[in-house]
């Protein structure tokens, strides 16, 4: 449906609430409001298997002018940001007290339990 805007709605005694559908106003995060806190990491290899059966999932943080840093986050944050930060929108990353503005680059999920197994993170 199609609706075209001659003037004022008052004069034909229409408000603009009945004439426009109604828009889902879910709250979304924005880069403002979205934090994600994160440790450094220092276990590598098969050993993250342990951190991942923890509710911690490892992940990498990159970008231009930053250098590659492993870094391991909660699980159960993440999947709120993933489910809440529109795609391709940036959030805050909280490494260690330094604040980085990031995006979700790649994210690695199991092929039948669709658990995630690996993030990356890329500087805005």
């Amino acid at each position: 449906m199609i609706y075209y805007s001659f003037g004022s709605l008052e004069g034909l005694g229409l408000a603009t609430s009945q004439l426009l559908p109604s828009v889902n106003t879910k709250e979304r995060h924005t880069m403002a409001n979205a934090t994600l806190a994160a440790q450094l990491r220092h276990i590598f290899g098969k050993k993250v298997k342990t951190l991942r059966r923890e509710g911690i999932l490892p992940a990498n943080f990159y970008g231009k002018g930053v250098e590659t840093t492993a870094i391991q986050i909660n699980e159960r944050d993440f999947e709120q940001i993933f489910r809440t930060v529109p795609k391709g929108e940036s959030f805050t990353l909280d490494i260690e007290g330094t604040a980085y503005p990031v995006v979700i680059y790649v994210v690695q999920r199991h092929p039948v339990t669709r658990k995630f197994l690996h993030v990356d993170f890329k500087l805005a």
